[in-house]
């Protein structure tokens, strides 16, 4: 075989394009999947840092009322409320200032990928009980599966525009190419040899 024909060598350069395209797309989910994972775990803290610092405000104002702490009522209808309202929380605790648990709810599955946050309850400056709640980790997969979509379909158009740019330059060249041999070869069929490509 000889040296490859233009449609072959256009073939190859596609495909060599497509390639690269597809590694720089990949790459580039790569990185906005790292970044939008490190900014979802951000936002899970932030979120997770609120609902704790909310019931931790319900507490004091029952305890500025005078409230004994081992006495409050409706903290677990608090709670219930807070796990009803935040799909993310996992579980979540008042203790006092030794540690003892005086109410908890959580869902009944096991998220093994949650964190902890504890948020003070304070009288005056002094710590008397302290809330603690588990907050599940956003998925990273969820995230990648949710970008996954976008990314290919504009994966797929740049490289059906790129192969299209390939083609009609290729094209308009070997067409441009082909016109100037036929050209010559008429002229050197009619005896003219004085001109120039």
């Amino acid at each position: 075989p000889g040296a490859p024909t233009t449609e072959q060598l256009g073939k190859r350069f596609s495909l060599r394009g497509l390639l690269l395209l597809g590694l720089a797309f990949v790459a580039a989910g790569w990185v906005a999947v790292l970044q939008l994972r490190e900014l979802s775990a951000r936002e899970a803290s932030a979120r997770a840092r609120l609902v704790a610092d909310d019931v931790v405000i319900q507490v004091q104002r029952a305890l500025q009322a005078r409230v004994p702490l081992d006495r409050l009522v409706g903290v677990e209808a608090l709670f219930d409320h807070r796990l009803l309202i935040y799909d993310d929380l996992v579980s979540i605790q008042l203790q006092d200032a030794n540690g003892k648990l005086l109410h908890a709810r959580d869902r009944q599955r096991g998220d093994s990928d949650a964190f902890s946050l504890g948020a003070p309850v304070l009288r005056q400056t002094t710590q008397i009980a302290k809330v603690e709640l588990r907050w599940r980790q956003p998925s990273a997969l969820g995230q990648m599966l949710a970008w996954a979509l976008p990314l290919g379909a504009l994966f797929f158009l740049t490289a059906a525009l790129a192969s299209e740019a390939l083609r009609y330059d290729l094209s308009t060249r070997v067409g441009r190419r082909d016109r100037l041999v036929a050209q010559a070869c008429r002229r050197i069929l009619s005896g003219r040899f004085d001109f120039r490509l």
